[in-house]
């Protein structure tokens, strides 16, 4: 039963963070829509922030497990990392490959 125990307390913080993810992607798509990028707030484009949200909220809960954040600092993490969605990640992605590059003593990629 210990099992159970760890798989219910496993998807239970998965869900909280997917649900904060989401919440990110809300906040997301109300400001585009306020800035009239998106023409009504329900619409389909609200539907396709969905997989995003997901993705993100995976991503982020991941990244909150090797920061070691506490419950609350976690769900906040994932909200916001949410909310700056994918161009963060690319963002992230090509400083870490540029920081390795100039540590390695090769210029930064164009």
């Amino acid at each position: 039963m210990n099992w159970l125990k760890a798989a219910n307390s496993a998807t239970q913080g998965f869900l909280l963070t997917v649900l904060a993810s989401v919440i990110g992607r809300l906040m997301f798509h109300t400001r585009e829509v306020q800035a009239g990028r998106r023409p009504h707030f329900w619409s389909w484009s609200l539907l396709r922030e969905l997989p995003v949200a997901i993705g993100m909220g995976m991503i982020a809960g991941g990244g909150a497990d090797y920061l070691g954040l506490s419950d609350g600092p976690k769900l906040a993490f994932a909200c916001s990392v949410a909310f700056l969605g994918p161009p963060l990640l690319q963002d992230a992605i090509e400083f870490g490959r540029d920081l390795a590059r100039s540590k390695a003593g090769l210029p930064p990629k164009e």
